[in-house]
């Protein structure tokens, strides 16, 4: 049994699934700790840099991060790298 929530990713919707949920779905990411609706999603997931990125924070021995914090951090980065190149 997984001791977590996970997100299940269906399109554009993300909701919280239960760790029960999350051993029944065919279609999971444990690096990402979510799960798909169905293997296109799986797939395309695979191919995101919120994935990758996860895939180095597992490797460092860090716990993944959220698609929600990733975007956060994204933004942040990119703002940094803004203000350094307009001041």
């Amino acid at each position: 049994m997984v001791p977590y929530s996970v997100t299940l990713l269906a399109g554009t919707e993300n909701l919280v699934v239960s760790a029960e949920d999350w051993e029944m779905s065919a279609y999971t990411c444990i690096g990402c700790r979510v799960a798909f609706a169905d293997a296109d999603l799986q797939r395309a997931h695979y191919k995101t840099d919120w994935h990758r990125y996860n895939l180095k924070r597992k490797v460092a021995d860090m716990p993944p991060v959220t698609a929600e914090n990733f975007q956060k951090r994204v933004l942040a980065q990119r703002a940094q790298v803004y203000n350094l190149l307009n001041n």
